[in-house]
């Protein structure tokens, strides 16, 4: 079916593991669920005022991974944010940049603006290992 929209919002894209339905996020800090075979989104999320910076499905299929200010992770069926992710240690004004899970889906891997690689155990929020910029004298 032919869909209209504001592609010039579309900030980051990504399909679901089934290949079923599409993820989109736009700069008004919205993600949208659009199935393959329906006129219209199914789930609206509004995480912020502005673009989220990255999203992941996790592989169990009922999460949504969201990169802010701290990774917000969503119960899709529920369409609500259920956890943050937050390292004490990073810089309160730092975004989260780019992040990756760990294939069984564990541990998440993120980069910041302020420069540091954190991971993190999924099920206790724990951060398991941080990175910072070398500094060079």
């Amino acid at each position: 079916p032919r869909r209209e929209f504001d592609v010039d919002m579309v900030t980051r894209l990504l399909f679901t593991p089934k290949g079923d339905a599409f993820l989109t996020t736009t700069a008004a800090g919205e993600i949208v669920w659009w199935p393959i075979d329906a006129d219209k989104p199914s789930k609206r999320f509004q995480v912020r005022k502005w673009g989220p910076t990255d999203m992941l499905l996790h592989p169990d299929g009922k999460r949504l991974l969201v990169g802010v200010e701290k990774v917000q992770i969503w119960d899709i069926e529920q369409e609500k944010m259920v956890k943050e992710l937050e390292d004490p240690l990073r810089d309160r004004a730092a975004t989260i940049r780019r992040m990756s899970l760990c294939p069984d889906g564990r541990h998440l891997l993120a980069s910041s603006s302020d420069k540091t690689l954190i991971v993190w155990d999924l099920e206790t929020g724990d951060v398991k290992q941080r990175l910072v910029e070398k500094t060079h004298c």
